[in-house]
């Protein structure tokens, strides 16, 4: 069979401005989506969470994280989501073609990591080296192209949506070797990531364990930034705003009511606001808007529950913890 396609793998709806986002999470929030709706706002919320408050002090923190990302997700997210994320590698043309056909046959979907440099329709065809990654949906072996979903295509990489393109099989190789080359030297073997299609039937109930326990951890962390004592930059101002951005959009998609999402929208404005004044260097004002935000989006997390209220939770002790903690905290 020279022909696989999936379906179910589709352009991204463009709901709010991910360009905060770089496509490395673009392209798995997209994967993920293509087997429930629900993950590529679940996906965005916990990983820019991840990113903010997890990720310690200003040298940690890179929008490149790939590796630290996906070994988050198979730690925690995995289990909650239910599909598995494997890296899946090869050492030259044919066994990259017969891996890929494999996978596609299983009906996983393919993240591939390229070199923008051999992309002939990218603004930096051999000129430039940078990271890229695009989803492959499919291939006809006969013809020689894969199907992909990518966004280059689209006003050299200004649009943030992700639709149908199609590709000669031996250019993708040629920029997936150069990625290794180029940015994975420490690898021995060229590669690509693959997403099942195993989803986690009783996502609600473990997403609400989780959820509690990712308010409990914002809560308890008092200084999301340490900004009296580590000398922090615009530029790594602007990430962590990014994030913020990311973070309270995702979190507005799933709020239950009206009043749950005018809370989460004052809180996105008072984080442009902080990127407006990135914008005009104004440092001082940026400072002092950041503190004055981490307070403010602490009581968003306070009140916020994303859940439906008829979820039934599994883990009756984790919950009833989770709430007497909540009211010897509201009690002092």
């Amino acid at each position: 069979m020279s022909k696989v396609w999936l379906s179910n793998v589709r352009e991204n709806d463009d709901n709010y401005k991910w360009s905060e986002l770089n496509c490395f999470y673009k392209v798995f929030a997209i994967s993920l989506g293509s087997f429930d709706k629900k993950y590529f706002d679940y996906f965005l919320m916990y990983i820019s969470a991840y990113l903010l408050y997890r990720l310690k002090g200003n040298e940690q923190l890179t929008l490149d994280s790939g590796d630290c990302v996906l070994e988050y997700y198979k730690q925690e997210l995995q289990p909650i989501f239910g599909n598995v994320i494997s890296k899946k590698d090869f050492t030259g043309y044919r066994a990259f073609v017969k891996k890929m056909r494999n996978t596609l046959n299983d009906g996983k979907v393919i993240i591939l990591p390229c070199d923008l440099y051999y992309l002939p329709y990218s603004k930096n065809y051999l000129e430039l080296h940078k990271r890229h990654y695009v989803i492959v949906k499919g291939m006809d072996i006969s013809k020689g192209i894969v199907y992909i979903l990518d966004n280059m295509h689209i006003d050299f990489g200004a649009s943030t949506i992700y639709k149908d393109f199609v590709i000669d099989i031996r250019v993708l190789y040629d920029m997936t070797v150069s990625f290794r080359y180029i940015f994975e030297n420490f690898s021995n073997n060229y590669f690509f990531w693959s997403i099942d299609n195993q989803k986690n039937e009783q996502f609600e109930n473990y997403n609400y364990t989780y959820f509690l326990k990712l308010k409990e951890f914002i809560w308890d962390n008092c200084e999301y930034m340490e900004i009296d004592d580590i000398k922090i930059d615009m530029e790594h101002y602007l990430e962590y705003a990014n994030l913020r951005v990311v973070f309270f959009n995702s979190l507005i998609n799933l709020a239950k009511n009206n009043e749950q999402k005018k809370m989460l929208n004052e809180a996105l404005t008072e984080w442009n606001k902080v990127k407006y004044e990135i914008g005009i260097r104004d440092l001082a004002t940026v400072k002092e808007k950041v503190l004055k935000n981490i307070e403010l989006e602490k009581n968003c997390i306070r009140q916020l529950d994303i859940v439906e209220e008829n979820i039934k939770i599994n883990n009756s002790f984790e919950a009833f913890r989770y709430f007497g903690k909540f009211i010897a905290n509201e009690a002092q």
